[in-house]
Order: structure tokens, then C-alpha cells, then sequence
């Protein structure tokens, strides 16, 4: 009997001490919002250049000897990546990129409302064909270069990366995970 008294008094201590815990918080809203942007823009930037080094050297044997190779892996997914958010979603992109900086190198000591919104704005799709393009003319650009290499099979085998990387883009921007400026709705209504 006394060690069920004490059990229901502990029961009751423990629900009244994580009641007053849970209502606030650990980091503000604005502050969630911006270490998730932080966050997946960091990956994708890191994701992008290290997928790139292994695209390109796999699909160009012996890929050090040829001109422009190395460049090209590291700036190949990242380079459409930002080309085709800001086709997509305008210059708010950027405005996006530019206040997360400001508050990463500030170290958040400037309070700015985040230049994003909740809602994917329509046709994310337009993702895959940029990023397709994209990467088509960073083959050919590696073709023109390099006279032992086909131009026109090296763009066909990016494009096909770049479709990849445009689905996956597009997959992102499906669950939300991809940063929408404010402004993305009017631009993509005036470009449709």
C-alpha cells in the first residue's frame, strides 16, 4: 500500500514538472527556421559538390588528364542547383541566400524575419529540364575542351545526371524541405 502512495506521488510529480517544460520552446520559431534553412542549404551545397566529383569521375575514365574536369565536378550540380531555384523562384531566391548569410556571419545579432513562406509555390517541375539543361552544357563544355572526348555523349550522360538531380530537387520542394521566398508566388504567376 505505501509503495502505491508512493508511486501515484511521483506519477503526479513528474506530469506537473513536464507540463511547464514543454510549453516553451528550446529555440524561438525564427530561430528553428533559419538553422533549418542553414541546414539544408549546407548539405545540398556539400551533397552537390561531392555527388559531382563522383558523377564526373566515374563517367570520364582516367578524368585527370582531361582540361576542365575537376572544375566541372565541383560546380556541376551546385551551379544548376542555383540556377535553377532562381529560374524557378526568381531573384527572392537570393534574397533568401543573402539573409542567411547576413545572419550566420552577424551570428544572428541582427533580428530579420526570414524572406520565405510555408507553401510551395507551383510547377517545382521546372526543376528537372533546367538542371537537365544545365548540366548538358557543362558535357559539352568538357567536349569542346577536350578533343578525345564525345560531345555529344557526354551530354546526354549529364543531362540524364542533371534530370536526377532536378527529380530529387523537385522531391525536395514536394515535402518542403527546399527554402520558398515570399515573392516566388507572383514571379512564377507573371512568367506562367
Amino acid at each position: 500500500m505505501a509503495a502505491r502512495k508512493r508511486y501515484s506521488r511521483r506519477k503526479s510529480r513528474s506530469r506537473s514538472g513536464s507540463n511547464s517544460s514543454s510549453k516553451q520552446p528550446l529555440l524561438p520559431k525564427g530561430m528553428r527556421r533559419y538553422f533549418m534553412l542553414l541546414f539544408i542549404l549546407a548539405g545540398l551545397i556539400l551533397a552537390s559538390m561531392v555527388l559531382g566529383q563522383v558523377i564526373v569521375y566515374e563517367i570520364i575514365p582516367a578524368a585527370d588528364r582531361y582540361l576542365h574536369t575537376h572544375q566541372t565536378a565541383n560546380l556541376i550540380l551546385l551551379v544548376s542547383f542555383l540556377v535553377s531555384m532562381t529560374i524557378w523562384q526568381g531573384f527572392g531566391f537570393l534574397k533568401v541566400l543573402a539573409w542567411l548569410f547576413t545572419r550566420l556571419i552577424t551570428m544572428g545579432m541582427i533580428q530579420l524575419d526570414a524572406p520565405t513562406q510555408p507553401n510551395c509555390p507551383p510547377a517545382s517541375w521546372q526543376l528537372i529540364p533546367i538542371c537537365a539543361i544545365i548540366c548538358a552544357l557543362f558535357g559539352v563544355w568538357i567536349g569542346l575542351a577536350n578533343e578525345g572526348l564525345s560531345r555529344m555523349w557526354l551530354a546526354i550522360d549529364f543531362s540524364i545526371i542533371g534530370a536526377v538531380w532536378g527529380a530529387f530537387l523537385n522531391i525536395l520542394a514536394y515535402f518542403r524541405l527546399l527554402p520558398f521566398a515570399q515573392q516566388a508566388q507572383d514571379y512564377i504567376r507573371q512568367g506562367l
